[in-house]
């Protein structure tokens, strides 16, 4: 379940953009928050509170987390957007005569 999980967040995060910069700094945006999900899990686990309180904390966690992830997956683009080609900076094409 763990591998399946990555795949997903990391297949949302390759859709949005196909330029490297930007993809990488947002793995590093994504890593960033493993981490934090990490280091607050090892410190509920070592801070020897009940099972069904460590529990409480990672079910509201992820009960948190099923709206923001399911707006997310809807937001996906069919195409990645390439570097420079942004909605904005897309110009009318003009018929010439």
């Amino acid at each position: 379940m763990n591998e399946s999980h990555y795949i997903f967040v990391y297949w949302i995060v390759g859709t949005f953009d196909a330029d490297v910069e930007t993809i990488t700094l947002s793995v590093g945006i994504v890593r960033c928050f493993e981490s934090m999900g990490s280091a607050l899990a090892f410190g509920i686990g070592a801070a020897r509170v009940p099972p069904m309180v460590n529990l409480t904390i990672a079910f509201v966690a992820f009960a948190l987390c099923i709206v923001p992830t399911f707006m997310v997956t809807f937001m996906v683009p069919d195409h990645p957007r390439e570097k420079g080609n942004k909605a904005h900076d897309v110009t009318p094409v003009t018929a010439e005569a």
